[in-house]
């Protein structure tokens, strides 16, 4: 049963909250799905409420939380009238942003989940000056790494798919930028996201990264700023996926492959097989069950896109990129001193119990 507290004041029709908050339309619609986050969603809240952009609504869906998160966002709500609650049976977090896309009244639009932050407090100023004097519909900046205490992590670590900063204030257009991670750290023009259609798909996994190619495909152009604008908590995961998640990641990944095909985004497509590599030993062991027959079937529908006239391609690459990254794996185990000093010292332990094992036998 969906519940609606606009100004801390149940409304049960969706057009009536919509009407009452377009009368005073806020500059930026901040919408924050929120499911179990009762350690974090202070800090993210309190990151809007010092902003010096102070015209922000946050459109809060709590998703069927069992915790205390959506008493959390209750205290909010009483104390500061920009706070808005929106409670529903869990449905799932691309579920809850289109529900807020759809309530939202803002000019722009922020998305932020509730275990990050805001980084400072002149973020939304900055991005909403920079979007409206560049005319663009979409405005980012850099996002900030932090470990799950809040403190920035630095690391020497260097991935294709990590999400680069950018280097200038400038515009820049898709077809150069390509890429499919960090949708949160932008701000997106509202009435350009309603008139296009533009919403999540209904995906378990990886619709995120689907809306956001779809919007810059269809925006051509942003505006960058070098600053960071977004501090993401890095959680470590404690949960693996199931066989339904990586059914609709295989189905994101095919809707951007179209996407990229289409417009000759050659990065872009590289990109997502990098991605479907580092998930490829997780995917391959539910391709190979008998059930699998779904799973395969969004496989070939890839493989067509990418390799049309090759049959299954696509599988045989991701084995051979798989048997090639476990082979490298082993080689640097077998020539790392670790090893070498383990080897040193388990190796007379085995010579020692065959010895033993011989003389035992005779």
């Amino acid at each position: 049963m969906e519940k609606i507290y606009p100004k801390n004041e149940k409304v049960s029709d969706d057009t009536q909250l919509t009407n009452s908050l377009s009368l005073n339309a806020p500059k930026i619609s901040v919408i924050i799905p929120v499911y179990n986050q009762e350690i974090y969603i202070k800090d993210c809240l309190s990151s809007l409420q010092v902003q010096t952009l102070t015209d922000w609504e946050a459109v809060c869906i709590d998703d069927g939380s069992t915790d205390s998160s959506l008493s959390i966002l209750h205290q909010y709500a009483a104390s500061d009238e920009r706070v808005r609650v929106i409670h529903q049976e869990n449905h799932g977090v691309g579920y809850s942003r289109n529900k807020a896309i759809d309530l939202a009244c803002g000019e722009f639009l922020f998305f932020l989940d509730p275990d990050d932050w805001v980084t400072d407090k002149d973020v939304f100023q900055d991005l909403y000056t920079a979007a409206v004097k560049n005319h663009v519909s979409v405005c980012g900046g850099s996002m900030q790494l932090c470990d799950i205490y809040g403190v920035p992590i630095k690391s020497d670590y260097v991935s294709p798919l990590n999400i680069e900063p950018f280097t200038e204030d400038r515009l820049m257009t898709f077809r150069e930028y390509q890429f499919h991670f960090g949708w949160t750290r932008f701000l997106y023009d509202r009435k350009f996201i309603v008139e296009n259609g533009l919403k999540l798909p209904a995906y378990s996994c990886y619709e995120d990264p689907v809306f956001f190619v779809r919007v810059m495909d269809k925006a051509e152009t942003f505006f960058a700023l070098k600053r960071d604008v977004y501090s993401y908590r890095k959680n470590p995961d404690h949960y693996e996926r199931n066989y339904r998640q990586y059914l609709d990641m295989m189905k994101g990944m095919t809707d951007i492959f179209s996407i990229a095909r289409d417009k000759e985004y050659r990065k872009l497509t590289e990109l997502i097989l990098l991605d479907l590599t580092e998930n490829g030993d997780r995917i391959v062991r539910y391709l190979e069950q008998d059930h699998a027959g779904e799973l395969r079937e969004q496989f070939r529908k890839m493989n067509d896109i990418l390799y049309p006239g090759k049959d299954m391609h696509l599988v045989y690459r991701l084995y051979n990129q798989l048997l090639e990254a476990k082979d490298n794996l082993l080689k640097e185990t077998l020539n790392s001193e670790t090893w070498k000093i383990g080897n040193f010292i388990v190796q007379p332990l085995f010579k020692g119990k065959t010895m033993i094992d011989k003389l035992l036998n005779q």
